[in-house]
């Protein structure tokens, strides 16, 4: 079968086969600085616009978001500060960003499991017993944030190598049309 060696993705709370996977073995060594540029998104900052700064085409956006592999450009990509506090009160509701979603221990800088957690916040993220001094209480609004900047540094195609990657993504296109 074609696509039993593909990669299995997460989309839409289904999983999926990743048809790019084949175009991509030729574009995964990502530390490889002849095929990209590392960019550090700035608030706003958008494929398009990436896509139109690198390729002078904004309709090549998707290419960006394939090698990033970012499958939902609305929430896999940085959001802004003003997207992640309206992300935060729809997901935890409103008025509850500052309380505390998890503990850090910062001596050992891991995360406190549930039950060593559960002595000092409730579920509801209200502490209720004097935190140590090595405990740090991490808010579900900083929580967010932390994740949303893992987001931010990415890789772009080095503009000499779009169109052979274009023609190869079409070429597999074609194939999945037979």
């Amino acid at each position: 079968m074609f696509f039993g060696k593909f990669d299995k993705i997460q989309y839409h709370g289904k999983t999926v086969t990743n048809i790019t996977n084949s175009i991509l073995l030729k574009y995964r060594p990502m530390n490889n600085t002849t095929l990209y540029t590392f960019h550090s998104l700035v608030e706003g900052e958008t494929a398009e616009i990436l896509a139109h700064k690198y390729y002078d085409r904004a309709d090549d956006h998707w290419i960006i978001l394939l090698l990033n592999n970012i499958v939902d450009p609305y929430f896999g990509w940085l959001l802004t500060s003003r997207e992640i506090s309206a992300m935060v009160e729809q997901k935890y509701g409103e008025g509850k960003g500052n309380l505390v979603h998890h503990l850090t221990n910062l001596t050992t800088r891991k995360r406190l499991d549930e039950v060593e957690q559960s002595k000092y916040v409730n579920r509801e993220g209200y502490v209720i017993l004097p935190l140590p001094a090595h405990y740090h209480p991490v808010t579900n609004h900083e929580f967010e944030t932390e994740k949303n900047e893992l987001k931010r540094d990415i890789k772009i195609l080095a503009p000499r190598y779009v169109q052979d990657f274009k023609n190869q993504f079409e070429d597999i296109m074609a194939g999945v049309d037979k």
